[in-house]
């Protein structure tokens, strides 16, 4: 999926296709990074981006969920603050 679709679905919609496996967290995370390196150089609303980190973290909660270890709604959602 594209970042420019990944705009456009709700926290619950996400939730939700990561939790049917109709969507991956390595998946999810390679388009919101990709975003941000559309978007932040203009926008500038990062101070640290750590994508190797998000990959791994994606890669894991990935693994956790195909083996039915799923944890809830943000299992898998990527988070910045």
């Amino acid at each position: 999926m594209r970042s420019s679709d990944l705009r456009n679905l709700t926290l619950a919609e996400l939730s939700r296709a990561l939790a049917s496996r109709a969507l991956s967290p390595v998946e999810v995370t390679e388009g919101y990074l990709e975003r941000i390196h559309e978007l932040d150089g203009s926008l500038h609303s990062f101070i640290t981006v750590l994508p190797e980190k998000a990959r791994a973290e994606a890669r894991r909660a990935e693994g956790e969920i195909r083996q039915g270890q799923y944890r809830g709604p943000l299992h898998g959602v990527p988070l910045a603050i």
